[in-house]
């Protein structure tokens, strides 16, 4: 099987560390990331010890650290949308029933069985999703930018936006008070814009 030709194990101050990087630890990992009732310090001993075993989880914390953002940087990291200028394309837990879908019908995997499926080779499965599972559809549609209008293409647009809304992620707590946070002060700057230039005009005047 390919996945066993992948790199298993990790070198890190001298010691090998196998790393168990199946697709459903990695998305708990993910889940385990997002909550905020959980310590840091507790996520990041869980992290390594999900990754590379228990005798992980007894580096000291700054060794943990490292480890940690080394596995993650090689082996791990993902593209589904971390650039506020890009649209986020995928949400692992939102589209689950998609994903495995597409598996299905695409490789034929079922991935309730397959728990033993790199990560690796499933986020390059993924990628690869061919047209005409609905995932890519999806994809296609929360990607795609709204074009500029013109006098012919009204329906286009409106078709477009109830799409990207039928298919939105929905936003964490986290991020919808980023959201907020991010358009109260684009408010606040353009407010001391439109001040700056009435004093100006008025100096003038």
């Amino acid at each position: 099987m390919i996945a066993r030709r992948l790199p298993q194990r990790i070198v890190f101050e001298g010691k090998t560390y196998r790393i168990k990087l199946y697709f459903p630890r990695v998305l708990r990992l993910f889940e385990m990331m997002r909550d905020d009732e959980i310590p840091d310090m507790v996520k990041l001993r869980e992290a390594v010890g999900l990754l590379a075993g228990a005798r992980a989880k007894l580096l000291p914390t700054d060794k943990q650290a490292r480890l940690y953002k080394e596995i993650f940087d090689q082996f791990i990291v993902t593209n589904t949308g971390t650039d506020e200028s890009i649209p986020r394309a995928l949400d692992f837990s939102f589209d689950a029933p998609y994903i495995y879908a597409a598996f299905l019908q695409a490789y034929q995997i079922n991935l309730t069985k397959q728990r033993k499926l790199d990560w690796r080779l499933f986020m390059a499965l993924l990628r690869a999703l061919p047209e005409g599972t609905k995932m890519r559809e999806i994809i296609s549609v929360r990607t795609r930018p709204i074009p500029t209008p013109t006098k012919y293409n009204a329906d286009e647009i409106l078709n477009l936006q109830r799409a990207k809304a039928t298919f939105a992620i929905p936003l964490t707590d986290a991020e919808a008070a980023e959201q907020f946070q991010r358009g109260l002060d684009r408010m606040v700057d353009r407010i001391t814009a439109l001040a700056k230039a009435g004093e100006a005009s008025g100096k003038k005047g």
